[in-house]
Order: C-alpha cells, then sequence, then structure tokens
C-alpha cells in the first residue's frame, strides 16, 4: 500500500522522484513466500524501490532532520504561495516586535517615572523631622513624648517605599520569534503548515509501514510539540488529521523578568525541527527489520535448541558445531550438525539438502525436519541478481523476465541438479512408503517437489517430469 502511494504521490509530485524511498527493502529477504506468485510481486516491489533509490540523490521524506535538501524545503522553493504565507508570517513576526518595543518602553517610562517620585518623596522626607505628641502617663505620673501617626516624614518615607516597590514588581514577558533564522527551517515549518493532502497521505503511508517494519527504536521518549499546534502558527495551517508533523523537541521560551533585565524582551526562535510520529520524535537512523513478524519456530523439542539455525542462513558450520553441547539427548549429535549446517550459506541451502536426503542424516519423519524444510523452501532470501559469484559459477538459462527466482533456488536452474533431487527422493519415498507413521516424510517430499516444479526453469517439462515420477 505504502508503494502504492508513492507511485501515484510521484506522478502527481514529480520533484518527489528525486528523494529516496527511505525503505530498507533487504528486510524483504526475511519474509515467507512460498508460491511464484508471491516471489513475483516481491521481485517488483524490490524493483521499483531500487530503480527509485538508483536516480534519487536527496533524502527520504521521512528523514526526521531538516536540511536544504529536505524535499519540505525544495518543495516551498518552487511554491509562490508557500513563499507568501512565510513572508505574511515574518510581517506578522515583525508587527508583534514592534509592539513589544512600544511595551517595553512604556514600562521603562512607567518605571523611570516611579523611580524619580519615589527618590522626590524620599528628598523631602530626609528633610523632615519625625513628629511627637506629649501625652500623660498616668501609671508613670509623667509625660511621654508618642510618635505621631500622622508623622510627615513617616508618611512619606512609605510613600516612597511603596513606589520603590512596585517599580520593582514591573515585569514583562519575553516575546520570541515565530520562527527560527534559518530559512531552510521557516520553509519546513510552512510546508507542514501547508501540507498538501496527497504528500501528507504519502508520508503517513511510509510511516505506518515503518510501524510495522520497524520494531524497535522508531521514536524517542522525549517532550515534543507540533510546529501546527503553535497558537500562532495555527492561523495559516491546513485542516489535515496527521499521524506524522513537523515538531521541535525543544520547548517555546517562556519567561518574565523585571524591566531592566533586559533591553529589548525580543528573543529568537531557538526551536529545533524534527519529524514527530504520534507526537514521539522519530529516530533518525531506522533499522527496518520483519523477522519478528515471520520468524517460522519449531515446536519439536529435539529441535527447539537449533531455533537460531532454522529461520537464518548467515550462521555457518563452526557455529553450529560449537552448539553441540545444547543438544536435545533425544536428537544425535550427527543430525545436531546436519540440521544445524543445512541452512548454512545461502546458496548451499539446497546441496546440502540434497545431501541429508542421499545420506539420511535427517529425520524425515519428524515436525522440525518440516519446520526447518518450509523456512529453507519458503524464505525469501537475497535477490538471485546480487549473487555475481553464483552466476559466474551457474550457467543461467532463466530468462530475463524470470529473475524473479532468488539466490537460494539459483541451483534448480543447473541441468541435473533438480533430477539428481527428485532421484533420492524417489529413493526416500519409497524406503518409507510402508510405514504410516511416517506421513511427514511425505509431507516433506511433496514440499520439495512443489518448490522443484514451480521453480525450476531449467527444463521445465524435465523437472516435472521428474516430479510426477516422486
Amino acid at each position: 500500500m505504502a508503494l502504492l502511494v508513492d507511485r501515484h504521490a510521484c506522478i502527481n509530485f514529480p520533484m518527489l522522484r528525486g528523494h529516496k524511498v527511505g525503505v530498507d527493502m533487504g528486510m524483504l529477504s526475511r519474509l515467507l513466500v512460498p508460491l511464484p506468485s508471491h516471489r513475483r510481486l516481491l521481485d517488483s516491489l524490490e524493483k521499483y524501490v531500487w530503480s527509485r533509490d538508483e536516480k534519487a540523490t536527496y533524502p527520504a521524506t521521512i528523514e526526521p532532520n531538516v536540511s536544504s535538501a529536505s524535499f519540505a524545503v525544495r518543495f516551498h522553493s518552487t511554491s509562490n504561495d508557500a513563499e507568501k504565507v512565510r513572508l505574511d508570517i515574518l510581517e506578522q513576526c515583525r508587527k508583534n516586535q514592534v509592539e513589544k518595543k512600544k511595551e517595553v518602553a512604556q514600562k521603562l517610562q512607567q518605571h523611570e517615572g516611579l523611580i524619580s517620585l519615589a527618590g522626590a518623596k524620599q528628598s523631602e522626607a530626609n528633610g523632615l523631622f519625625c513628629q511627637y505628641t506629649r501625652r500623660w502617663c498616668s501609671y508613670y505620673q509623667r509625660y511621654n513624648n508618642e510618635h505621631d501617626s500622622s508623622c510627615r516624614k513617616c508618611l512619606l518615607q512609605s510613600e516612597a517605599s511603596n513606589l520603590q516597590h512596585e517599580a520593582e514588581n514591573i515585569k514583562v514577558t519575553f516575546y520570541e520569534k515565530l520562527l527560527p533564522q534559518c530559512e531552510d527551517m521557516q520553509r519546513a515549518i510552512v510546508y507542514d503548515l501547508l501540507l498538501p493532502e496527497m504528500l501528507a497521505l504519502h508520508r503517513d503511508a511510509m510511516f505506518m509501514l515503518a510501524q510495522v517494519c520497524v520494531p524497535r527504536d522508531l521514536t524517542q521518549r522525549a517532550n515534543a510539540s507540533s510546529w501546527r499546534d503553535d497558537y500562532v502558527l495555527s492561523t495559516w495551517r491546513k485542516h489535515l488529521e496527521l499521524i506524522s508533523v513537523l515538531g521541535a523537541t525543544r520547548q517555546k521560551f517562556q519567561c518574565t523578568q523585571h524591566i531592566l533585565e533586559h533591553t529589548t524582551f525580543i528573543v529568537n526562535n531557538k526551536r529545533d525541527t524534527v519529524l514527530l510520529l504520534h507526537h514521539q520524535p522519530v529516530n533518525a537512523s531506522l533499522v527496518w527489520c520483519v523477522t519478528d513478524l515471520t520468524l517460522l519456530k519449531t515446536m519439536d523439542e529435539p529441535y527447539v535448541s537449533l531455533q537460531p539455525f532454522i529461520f537464518s542462513w548467515e550462521h555457518d558450520e563452526n557455529m553450529v558445531i560449537a552448539g553441540k553441547s545444547s543438544a536435545h539427548p533425544a536428537l544425535n549429535l550427527l543430525e545436531f550438525e546436519a540440521y544445524g549446517q543445512l541452512r548454512a550459506g545461502i546458496s548451499l541451502q539446497l546441496p546440502r539438502l540434497l545431501r541429508a536426503i542421499e545420506q539420511r542424516t535427517l529425520s524425515f519423519q519428524r515436525q522440525g525436519v518440516v519446520d526447518v524444510l518450509k523456512a529453507l523452501l519458503w524464505q525469501a532470501g537475497p535477490p538471485s541478481r546480487q549473487n555475481i559469484a553464483l552466476d559466474a559459477l551457474v550457467p543461467r538459462i532463466v530468462a530475463e523476465s524470470d529473475d524473479w527466482l532468488r539466490m537460494n533456488l539459483q541451483i534448480l536452474n543447473t541441468a541435473d541438479f533438480a533430477e539428481k533431487l527428485c532421484k533420492h527422493m524417489t529413493r526416500l519415498l519409497k524406503h518409507s512408503e510402508d510405514n504410516w507413521s511416517s506421513d511427514k516424510v511425505l509431507l516433506c517430499i511433496c514440499h520439495i517437489a512443489r518448490c522443484i516444479a514451480e521453480h525450476s526453469q531449467a527444463g521445465r517439462g524435465s523437472a516435472l517430469r521428474n516430479v510426477s515420477q516422486v
């Protein structure tokens, strides 16, 4: 779905073709694709992305950091409407700064007036003496000098103190500019405010794919806010329901200080620009992996310890040998080694399978062997056209239009391999045909025979005859 959206978006916005898709298609080699139709679809998806990325020189639209090469910045540069909005925002910012300067000047004048008046009252009080009244004290039988409550000096001092306190409480809230100083960041913000619906769908579709295929560390746990939710900037935004928006991890500057603490009370916008997914910052480096979604596990107890070797072709023989100490008591070491090494090496899997059938080193009547066969035969593996060494060793009979055949099955293109495999499968079947408890042997043979019939391009008629004989 995401790639269909990408294709449609590229038609409507040709500039998008210059930007990479942003999806690591190597992850699809882990998929289970049992049918040729599945493999052809996989091949077409890979070809589409590779052809896009081969021609693209700019980062993907889901690249979280903004630069001059970002699609948002480049797209803005071609849009007169977007540039007009940017200039309108900057003009509004300029007007807001003028108003803030007026406010600061007014508060400064008020402060100076209060300080001047307080100084005048204090000076007047300094030239006076406190006033006292003589009152008769019956207890001590004498006159006492009591401070007069209407003392002029003290009243002036109190008024001066209040005026001083009022001046000290004159505070101004800082004004943060609406946009950062960097013009690339400004363009990216305006692009996100005016985001076309098709491009919004494109970006969200890519992130929906990432939510499935990037199992870990897709986003960071951090406080972040959206530029679209800014109270002032929201005046220009297009209303869209989005899962991904441009945001900032630095909070909006909010501070109030005394009038004398700053000269202008205007500060630059130092918030950053980063893509948010569900209000969380997107990581700059994504690890695309579908292993957890497609992992084929065996529940056959003797083979459970061999699970790491079932769904991977990237191990080697030495790793299997080193793990012999973990072998189940019911599994002999020869089969442990043959089972673990079966998938060691992407292009060696079918030859190893042929040898295992020929030498009977695997218990084909066990479910654990059926499970590893399904992983071997169904897992996509790397595409064949990347295997230059194999192309040099194995004569290709496959037509260019049939290069959907994956690397692990390329050996089926040799003239006699499929025939040898079918011959030994026939012997295995005859060896167990009288034993009704060997139904899983028949299941194994059916899986292998079907794979040969559907994927052997080297003399398809001959391959089908060999399979039918089985």
